[in-house]
Parts: structure tokens; C-alpha cells; sequence
């Protein structure tokens, strides 16, 4: 049997994006997959009755100790994405942590996991602080695309 760091960047991919549909399925979303592959949008999430949000999921799997983790996008042009979905899995406490992030356009982001050597604490962006998917960030349009 192969180790979880042994896995191919596509099945640790596919196991993100998992591990984020079992979670929204478990909190009560409705969520719709695309066939392809497109427009960077992984997810469909129905946030209310024929509302929709539009989720691109990030999988993040560390071998070594680390205080936080640094998520890189390729910027999402156009406003097709409204949330990143985080699945970070750490191999050495055999533990996985998803975050769901307001997408703003941003190239990157940092995310803390657990204190630094260092103690710092101001302007941590904390990992669990964005358990909840942002509801808020729906498609006020009903439908997608419309």
C-alpha cells in the first residue's frame, strides 16, 4: 500500500477535493462538479435555494513540521472564482485541517497551522479561523452563468 506522500500530485488532488464535497455534503450543501475541468471552478456550491457559489479547491500535503503554510493561486481572472477551499494535510500528525477562503484576487495567501518559534501572533491569518463556508459570497443571481 502506498504512503499518502508517495501519492501522484493528481491523487492528492482528487483526495482534497474530496475530503471539501464530504465536508459541505455533511454541513447541509447542495454541490455540483463540472465534467472538465474549466475556468478553474471545481466546485458549484449551492448556498441557497438556486444560489450558487463558485469554489476552486487547493490540496496542500506537508511532510515536515511547519508553523504555517503558504497557498499559491494562479490569479483567477474575471471573477470566476468566489472561494478557495483548503484541504492541508499533515503527514506527520496524520491530521487534515480544510479552510474555506474568500477569493479576492489575490496570488497568495498565508496561512498559520500552530504557533511559531518565534510566538508571533499580530497579523496571523489563522487556518481554523475559516471553517465555515462564506455564504455570503454567493451569486446573487439565481442559476450560474446568468
Amino acid at each position: 500500500m502506498k504512503s499518502v506522500m508517495t501519492l501522484t500530485t493528481v491523487e492528492k488532488g482528487r483526495i482534497g477535493e474530496l475530503e471539501i464535497q464530504k465536508i459541505l455534503i455533511s454541513r447541509g450543501f447542495n454541490i455540483f462538479s463540472p465534467v472538465a475541468d474549466v475556468n478553474q471552478v471545481d466546485l458549484l456550491v449551492e448556498i441557497h435555494d438556486g444560489v450558487f457559489s463558485r469554489c476552486q479547491i487547493k490540496s496542500i500535503f506537508v511532510t515536515h513540521n511547519k508553523s504555517s503554510v503558504d497557498v499559491k493561486l494562479r490569479q483567477h481572472s474575471g471573477g470566476k472564482i468566489d472561494v478557495i477551499g483548503i484541504y492541508y494535510y499533515d503527514s506527520i500528525a496524520e491530521t487534515g485541517i480544510t479552510a474555506f477562503i474568500p477569493y479576492a484576487g489575490e496570488d497568495n495567501f498565508i496561512l498559520a497551522v500552530k504557533n511559531a518559534k518565534n510566538n508571533q501572533q499580530q497579523s496571523r491569518k489563522w487556518i481554523y479561523a475559516y471553517d465555515e463556508y462564506p455564504e455570503h459570497l454567493a451569486n446573487k443571481k439565481k442559476g450560474y452563468g446568468k
